[in-house]
């Protein structure tokens, strides 16, 4: 995983319109698809080499995704793979592993992000448990080449027993992850950046990634100790999470990042 974030740390965000069964679904499949396409392309042309595709827009999540959304979503995903030579991820809220790891199998995904890996949490979703082992089921069965981006900690949620984060990052390690994901408590919130320090001590060289809260101001100073970051609010238009991809903010983001020395 780790030559995967070389060259190409920063992961951007096709967050997909509300899709069908979801409650704030518009009626409209193809307003769905353009928007994805759309973000998709200002991502590549503002230099971006790799995205995650999320029902971001399903909002309240249930445990898994409706039938219908998730068939809407493989025919996008499957549009964007074709039309762009970038890495592709998958992650549908809230941890329907199941679905990440079918619809990645489906398109040829590189990766999937899973929120809840190896410590349970609870949320406006209800109880959410740790889907490490079925995870790792599932690919034995089905030989998925998907790798596992594992959020530890993640936003949004609190735990239903508080776990030292630093023991998280051993277990997450040992049940399977390739990256573990580091977050604030909410979407748009980085990390302490002496917490990302803290756990690149203690996992050495295992690659970590920033899930939350980068722009071109702060990634110099994550990119010291991560090998990743994931970033959608700060590159769309206004910086508003809900707006489209704007490419000059992309395009800024990148030559922040060129400046860095590696």
């Amino acid at each position: 995983m780790k030559e995967f974030f070389r060259g190409n740390p920063i992961i951007g965000m096709v967050h997909l319109l509300p899709l069908p069964g979801a409650p704030k679904y518009r009626g409209s499949i193809e307003e769905i698809k353009e928007r994805a396409l759309y973000d998709a392309n200002a991502l590549v042309n503002g230099g971006v080499k790799s995205f995650i595709i999320e029902n971001f827009n399903d909002d309240p999540y249930s445990e898994c995704i409706d039938d219908f959304s998730f068939a809407t979503m493989v025919k996008i995903a499957n549009e964007i793979k074709n039309a762009f030579d970038c890495k592709i991820g998958i992650n549908i809220q809230f941890n329907d592993v199941e679905k990440e790891l079918a619809l990645a199998y489906a398109i040829d995904a590189d990766f999937i992000r899973v929120e809840v890996f190896i410590d349970n949490r609870v949320g406006i979703q209800g109880i959410m448990t740790a889907k490490c082992r079925k995870i790792t089921e599932l690919k034995n069965k089905y030989d998925i080449r998907a790798k596992i981006l594992a959020d530890i900690d993640v936003k949004h949620t609190t735990a239903l027993v508080k776990e030292d984060i630093d023991e998280l990052a051993h277990r997450a390690i040992d049940e399977g992850a390739d990256a573990i994901i580091l977050t604030g408590s909410k979407t748009g919130e980085n990390p302490k950046i002496t917490e990302v320090e803290r756990i690149r001590e203690i996992v050495e060289d295992f690659p970590i990634v920033v899930g939350s809260g980068i722009n071109s101001n702060t990634i110099r100073k994550y990119l010291r100790y991560a090998n990743g970051v994931i970033v959608g609010s700060s590159i769309k238009i206004d910086g508003n999470v809900k707006n489209p991809v704007c490419q000059i903010r992309t395009r800024e983001l990148v030559e922040s990042l060129n400046k860095i020395n590696y």
